[in-house]
Parts: C-alpha cells; structure tokens; sequence
C-alpha cells in the first residue's frame, strides 16, 4: 500500500508491504482499512524523520562547507599549499580515497598539475610539475566543456588512460570530475575526485556539493593569484626603492658637515634674502641645502616641530638627490620655489592667515612639488604609456601625484623623518596637506578653481574657514612656482630659455613617437616672446593680481611681473616687424629679378645706347621713396638727357666691380660684360656714359655725375654696349685728395 506525504497527498513517500496472513488466511477490505488507518500517522512520523535527517545532512554540509572555506582562506599566501588543501577538503567532503587538481594554462593550452595526486604528495617535497593538452582525457573534456562529468566505470569510458593505473598500482572505479569557474564564468581549474569510499559511485548529491565546493576553491584561487601579484608588486617597489635610495645615498660626512656648522642668518646670504626681488639662482647649488636651513630655521619651524638639526640636513639633501637634471625642472627650480614662499611668509606678516601645520606643509610641499621630475609633462607621459601613468593616470595629475609618491619614499627612508616628532592625528593630517599643496601646482588644478578664488576675494577671505585657507595655499603654490616671472628681466628670461629648451626636448621625443608636438613644445613652430606674452596675460599676470588683492602688500610682484611683459611685447613686435620686413624684401628681390631678365632679353646687339632697345617701358617720371634713379646719356651730348630708369631699393647679390679707381673716373655700375676683354680706361677720349644716382627725399639735392668709358679689343665697331642692372650703392671709399683713389662697391 502506498504511503502518501502529508503536505502533498498525491506524492508517495513510501510503499508499505505486508505478507503471509496467520492461519493461511486471506487479506480482507477490513484489513486494508485498518492499515490505511495504521499508515496515516506513519505519514507524519516518517515525513518528520526524513525531515529531520535532511536538516542534518545540510548542516553537516554547511559546517563541511564552512570548514572548507576556512582552511582555504587561511593559505592563500602560499599556492602549493592551498591546492594542497583544496584537494584534503574536495576529498573529505566527497568521501572518496584520491583527489587531483589541475589548473588551465590559457597561453599554452594546457593543464598544469602542480600537485597531481593528493594521497602520495608532500607539500615540503613537490612532485614535478605534470603539464599535458588542454583537450585531452577526462580533464581535458571537463575544462574544454565545462561540464561536471560523473563516471560509475572508470574503465568502460573511452576518455580514460589505463596507463597511469598500470604505473602506479592504483585502480580507479569511479570518478567525479568538476570545473572550477571564477566569477565571470571562466573555467580556471580542474578538480578530479577518484573512487567513492561508501558507495558503489559518485551520487547526484555529490555533483551539487562539489559544485558547491568548487565556487569557494575559485574565490581561494583566485585571491592567491592576486595576493601574489600584490606581493609581488610590493617587492617591486621596494626593490626599486632601495636601489633609488641607494643611488640617492647621502654620505654621512654631508649630513655632519650641513648639521654641524652654525645655521647662518637671512643676512649672511644676502642682504635681501628675505625679499621677493631677491634672485635665489644667484646662489652657488652647493650653497643652497644651507640656505634651506636658513629659511625652516628663520620660520622657526625646527623649533616649533622639535626637527633635529641632523635629520633635517639629511632630509633636505636626500630631497636634492631626488631632483633630476632636466634643463628647468631641476633642483635650482625647487629652491627657487622654496625660497619664493619663504619670503611670502616674511613679506605678509608670517602668514597668520594659516594653521602653523599649513605653514609647515607650504615649506616641505614647495621644496618637494617637483621630485623626480623627467622633463615632460603629464599629457606626454599617459600618451607614451608610461609607469608613471598606469598608476596614476586613472586619479588625474599624474607627474604631481607621482612628486607627492617621492615625497613619501624620502619621509620614510632611514633618518629622513623630519615629522616624527609630530602626534599621530597631526601626522596624517600633514601629510594630507602636502598632497593637496602639491596636486595644485597642477595648472589645470589652478584653472579649475579660478572662479572659486574670484569669489574669495569678493567677499574677503575668511582664517577662520577651511575652505579659505585651502584656496589659499593653492593660490600660495601656484604663484610659488611661477616665480620666475617676478624677477628681473634678465633672470626672467634666462628662465624662460630653459623652460622652452625643456619644452623643445619632449617635442623631438614625442617627433620620434609619431606624435605632432604642441606649439610650444615644437621647436620649429614655436615663437617663444609670443608663447610667453600669452602665458603671462592668461595665467600669471591674473594670478598674481588675486594675490595681490588678497595680500597687497605683494604688489611689487605685480609690478616686476608687468614689467617683464612689457619686455616680451617689445620682443613680439620687433619679431612680426621683422617677418613683414622679410617679406617685403622677398617681394622686392622677385621684382628686381624681373626686371634684370627683361633688361637681358631686350638686350641689343651692338650701336649706340637707344630708350627703345634697352631700356623697359612706361617709366615713372619721379622715382618713389626707396627706389634708385639711374639716368644714363652721352657725354658728348649733355645737353640731350637719355632715359630715367627706377630701381628697387632692395637687397641684391652685392658684387665688388671695382676697387681702386682715379678721383673723376667711375665705373658703369654692374655692367652686362661682353666678353672678358673689358677693363676700365680713363676714358678722356671717345664716348662716355654718365650714371646719375638720385633717392628721393634725399638730404642732397644735389646729383653726382661720374664718367665711365669702355675700350674693346674690336677697333672695327668701337665702344661695346653697357647694359645697367638693379643696383644698390653698398659703401664707398673716404674721399681721396688730389691724386688719390676710392673704392666703389655695389
């Protein structure tokens, strides 16, 4: 008789048999209403029961699992010894005698098999490792499929290698083999269960366990992977950080010979070392760790934050070796950064709109903004797809936050602490505050908040808010670092030659690269007065109008930073002049050209001198300012004036056709030669040509007349033809007394 479930009477839950009725006789009706009757309550007594015991098989396989994960979290430092485990838990949940465990090998195409054999292998000795294709046997078809593959007769399945039995000794019944898939559904490994221990075969409820299991053996394996590539990465770094500060060492003999001697006076650097005119490049490099002394020991900071003479020597010379030797990010920069903000503090009544802490985080920020600087800028690091960059670039301002990374790197190296007298709270907000100093010397930081400092100075800035104080460090960093356009002219603009000779090198590099350089980093396109001319009346100049609105008694800033745009304006306009002028003259050469090959073309063959034959048509009566009169005629025939012929002013080929000639005799200027017969004669008989040279607007208004004459080797056809080219009257010799000579070159 069936016994139906009490929760659902249409399903059997058991099949009640009774047989072989005392006395030989038969079963009836009544006997069957009484066992209907008797199998009621057994309904509920064996739906309880199997109740009961599938609450404890799902317990016993919570803990399992629980367990399991336990253990597995608890060796992800270690690879071999998680897989080690992994196959203990698989094979303890599972109940079967050996566990293997294979992981997928996508760039070969294979299985690796570091542990193969959970029963025989020893973690402190590893078996070699065991690789074979990635398609290949029971494994294989699991990875490649990614099914679970739940095989009752090991030796009646064609996927199945005997051999490895025949080796070892080993005789395989069954097997329940698993993926193991991470979160994207990625099968990462392959775990092999052989023989059940207490069945016949691998059951359905095994398959879900081990599909359970297998989730949790993905998480471990892949937190393992990632431990390791952490742990790795951490070695890196600090590998490349010892060998940094290896590179960086400062001799001990340095730091006693900085620490030792008395710090100076402001003074004794220079009787205007506390001005903002003061030109901290002016100072020898091997000078300046000592006025950087000078500047923290005048801010009584080494006495306010208990900073040990010796430790602050080592700090500010390790920061020094940190600097690279780009032509203008460099070390000489950073002082000069340093220095600026020192004399801010001194100018504006010690900064007593800031927190002492902010005061100090301004000296070590402007000293550190630019460590480990390579001399191109953020745009060219994340274009060349630097180390920098994959860091940083996802967080923005890359080369500022890789300063701020450097910062940090010497703050930690031995005996570099200057803040390790400082409490704990006040420790992390320091360091705070020297990231967030550094990231605004980041100029698309400082155009970001333009607006939000316009406002402050509306409405007055405010010690007492933390928004205010922040904006004014910002605006404090900024104008830092673009010091160099408060000095004098000179010192200005042999800065800014650096600035755009570092600027040239990123553009050859990024030339290299396939890469069209900006203007200014382009160093045939670039027009530095105009680049710079921009730059001050875009960024500087209103820059440092906000400081002085909200410290005026920085204005003489201001005024230097005026005067040197004054300057680049100059430059601009002398070097557009120059381009018109050079265009001009261009023009006028194409014109002079012109008119020498007209001149040789009509050129006659032999006679006299005729308007008709040599000379161009339609001529000027009056010659315009910058063009050369030339007139010529016959001696003879004074009195009868040739033809007037205009020239260009412009620059032609100067040629030497004379240089030592009688006073009264001249030669024809740039003559058309015949043959190279011809020689200068005085020419006191025969025909003569006279060449008068007029400018208008001349101061003379008087024309000189000079007399040149021909003689040729043909008596039969006397004087050669004279042909008069554009000319231009270069210098002539002093003149000579009686009897003397001149020099003529055209």
């Amino acid at each position: 008789m069936p016994v139906y479930s009490k929760t659902d009477p249409c399903r059997v839950m058991a099949v009640s048999v009774v047989y072989d009725k005392r006395n030989n006789r038969r079963f009836t009706s009544r006997d069957e209403g009484r066992m209907k009757f008797v199998l009621c309550f057994c309904s509920s007594v064996l739906h309880n029961t199997l109740s009961y015991q599938r609450e404890r098989y799902l317990k016993s396989q919570t803990m399992s699992l629980l367990n399991v994960v336990e253990v597995l979290f608890t060796h992800m430092d270690n690879m071999d010894l998680l897989l080690q485990k992994i196959m203990e838990q698989a094979q303890e949940l599972a109940n079967a005698e050996r566990c293997s465990l294979f992981l997928v090998d996508y760039d070969a195409q294979e299985l690796v098999a570091k542990i193969f054999d959970s029963a025989v292998s020893d973690i402190d000795q590893p078996s070699a490792e065991i690789r074979f294709p990635l398609t290949q046997g029971i494994a294989g078809y699991v990875a490649s499929t990614g099914d679970v593959l739940n095989i009752r007769d090991a030796y009646s399945h064609p996927l199945f290698y005997r051999d490895v039995d025949l080796s070892t000794g080993f005789r395989t019944r069954n097997i329940l083999c698993f993926p193991i898939k991470n979160e994207d559904g990625q099968i990462i490994g392959v775990a092999e269960l052989c023989n059940k221990i207490d069945g016949d075969y691998f059951t359905h409820e095994d398959e879900n366990l081990a599909m359970q299991f297998s989730a949790y053996c993905a998480i471990s394996i892949h937190q393992s992977m990632l431990y390791k590539d952490v742990t790795e990465s951490q070695q890196r770094s600090r590998l490349a950080n010892e060998l940094m500060l290896y590179h960086m060492q400062v001799e001990d003999t340095e730091v006693k010979s900085l620490s030792k001697n008395p710090i100076m006076k402001p003074y004794e650097i220079g009787a205007t070392f506390h001005q903002c005119s003061f030109l901290p490049r002016s100072i020898i490099e091997d000078e300046t760790p000592a006025a950087c002394m000078t500047m923290f020991q005048d801010m009584n900071l080494v006495k306010k934050w208990k900073i040990p003479v010796d430790v602050l020597s080592r700090f500010v010379l390790l920061v020094q070796k940190g600097y690279r030797n780009p032509l203008y990010h460099n070390w000489m920069h950073a002082f000069s950064v340093v220095h600026f903000c020192y004399t801010l503090y001194k100018t504006c009544s010690n900064f007593g709109f800031l927190q002492e802490l902010e005061i100090l985080s301004l000296m070590v920020s402007t000293l550190c903004h630019d460590l480990d600087h390579r001399g191109t800028n953020n745009s060219f690091q994340i274009s060349a797809k630097s180390a920098i960059a994959a860091l940083y670039s996802s967080e923005g301002s890359v080369m500022e936050r890789h300063h701020f990374a450097q910062t940090l790197c010497i703050l930690n190296a031995e005996g570099c602490n200057i803040f390790q007298n400082i409490s704990h709270s006040q420790y992390g907000e320091l360091l705070d505050l020297i990231r967030d100093n550094i990231l605004a010397t980041d100029l698309s930081h400082h155009l970001r908040i333009v607006s939000h400092l316009e406002s402050m100075a509306e409405v007055g800035y405010d010690h007492s808010n933390s928004d205010h104080r922040h904006l004014m460090r910002c605006l404090l960093m900024t104008t830092s670092d673009l010091c160099a356009c408060t000095k004098t002219w000179h010192a200005a603009k042999s800065v800014a030659d650096l600035l755009y000779a570092e600027f040239f090198s990123q553009g050859d590099l990024e030339r290299a690269l396939g890469v069209q350089p900006m203007e200014m980093m382009d160093r045939e396109r670039a027009c530095i007065p105009e680049l710079q001319l921009n730059f001050l009346d875009f960024i500087v100049i209103p820059t440092y109008r906000l400081l002085g609105r909200l410290l005026p008694h920085t204005s003489d800033v201001l005024e230097r930073a005026l005067d040197g745009r004054e300057k680049w304006r100059q430059m601009t306009e002398d070097i557009k002049r120059d381009k018109v002028m050079s265009v001009l003259d261009t023009t006028a050469k194409a014109e002079a050209a012109k008119v020498r090959r007209t001149s040789i073309r009509n050129r006659p063959s032999r006679g006299s001198l005729t308007r008709e034959e040599s000379l161009p048509e339609s001529l000027p009566e009056e010659p315009h300012e910058n063009e050369l009169k030339v007139e010529m005629r016959k001696i003879s025939s004074a009195s009868d004036p040739g033809p007037s012929y205009f020239l260009p002013l412009a620059p032609v080929p100067e040629r030497k056709i004379a240089t030592t000639v009688t006073p009264g005799v001249v030669l024809a200027v740039n003559s058309y030669p015949l043959d190279g017969t011809d020689e200068v004669i005085n020419g006191e008989n025969g025909d003569h040509l006279v060449l008068e040279l007029a400018k208008k607007n001349s101061s003379s208004s008087e024309s000189s007349y000079s007399r040149c004459s021909r003689k040729s080797t043909d008596s039969e056809h006397g004087f050669r033809q004279a042909q008069v080219s554009p000319v231009r009257v270069v210098s002539t010799g002093s003149e000579a007394s009686d009897g003397g000579s001149s020099s003529i070159v055209v």
